[in-house]
């Protein structure tokens, strides 16, 4: 499932390594620009709604999690850019990526819980 959330990106299969360091990092470094959209005003309600729905949320699958994120949007009002880059840098400590429900399903429960727990 890693090698084909980024496939498009790859011309060889080393470049893998760099492209996936967020999925074995234990520890984000945020960016200036990453710092800026996490500090926003509604990400901790925004992360609060999330994190309640994903630990619970069965089949923890890119379907059902694109579902969920819909249904925070929904519940908090949140659209577009303020919905998903603060959820996109909360779990992968990156402004840019592949599609964000399959790289939280790749991502898994336990590591996507405990990187959007420190912005509740």
């Amino acid at each position: 499932k890693l090698v084909a959330l980024y496939q498009k990106e790859m011309s060889y299969a080393g470049e893998i390594v760099p492209l996936s360091e967020l999925f074995f990092r234990d520890e984000q470094i945020l960016g200036d620009d990453e710092q800026e959209v996490i500090n926003g005003e509604q990400v901790p309600e925004l992360m609060n709604h999330l994190y309640g729905k994903l630990e619970v949320l069965e089949p923890f699958e890119a379907a059902e999690i694109k579902k969920t994120i819909k249904e925070v949007q929904k519940e908090t009002g949140i659209k577009g850019k303020q919905l998903f880059m603060p959820i996109r840098v909360a779990v992968t400590g990156q402004m840019h990526g592949p599609e964000l429900p399959n790289t939280i399903e790749v991502l898994g429960r336990e590591k996507v819980l405990s990187r959007l727990k420190k912005y509740v």
